[in-house]
């Protein structure tokens, strides 16, 4: 085996083996900082307050669908069913109302600081 080759196979070993370190961090910078259950028709916490970039969960825990759907467009978690969830990231500040698109007396509100 000539020297480059010995330390092109090395470089590839190495890059192989730091591969699931870098993974892995980029799997815990996806974790949820506030968690929003929805139960019973209702979020809760109903409010929050939250830094930007905050990352919320909303689980939903009742049998029936929910979304989280902002008002002003911003994020809509889509249909969950019993046991999902869905991560938004609040990127910028300001006071926004929600709702669950399917049951609009369902209501919240995120301020993002």
């Amino acid at each position: 085996m000539t020297e480059m080759t010995r330390r092109s196979t090395l470089g590839l070993l190495a890059a192989g083996a730091a591969a699931p370190l870098f993974a892995g961090s980029a799997h815990a910078a996806s974790h949820a900082d506030v968690v929003v259950t929805i139960k019973g028709f209702a979020f809760s916490p109903a409010s929050l307050t939250v830094k930007a970039g905050t990352v919320v969960a909303f689980v939903n825990e009742d049998g029936a669908p929910h979304t989280s759907t902002s008002k002003d467009g911003g994020w809509d978690t889509g249909r969950l069913n019993k046991g999902q969830r869905k991560e938004i990231e609040m990127g910028k500040a300001g006071t926004f109302a929600y709702v669950c698109a399917f049951h609009p007396n369902m209501k919240g509100t995120v301020v993002v600081e």
